[in-house]
């Protein structure tokens, strides 16, 4: 593979489940768990806008984060994603 494919690639990875990975950020998650947690996202087609798994197998999203304070500081590292 290419150097400009390899770069490109790593962009891909990193565009998908912004709130996701802002979540995991914000909890102050390793990468390692961030990458293993996008990935489970994609195997089962969790909702683009998740953030987190309950215990139960859902994705909570987004919208469903109840703390305001919680919301705006995933989407301030969403934004910082972009």
């Amino acid at each position: 593979m290419e150097r400009k494919e390899v770069h490109a690639k790593r962009r891909i990875m990193k565009s998908d489940y912004k709130y996701l990975r802002a979540w995991c950020m914000m909890m102050g998650s390793f990468p390692e768990w961030v990458e293993a947690q996008v990935e489970r996202a994609k195997r089962e087609n969790a909702p683009e806008t998740a953030v987190y798994r309950n215990n139960d197998g859902r994705w909570v999203t987004f919208d469903e984060v109840k703390s305001h304070t919680a919301r705006q500081r995933v989407y301030v590292i969403v934004q910082s994603l972009k």
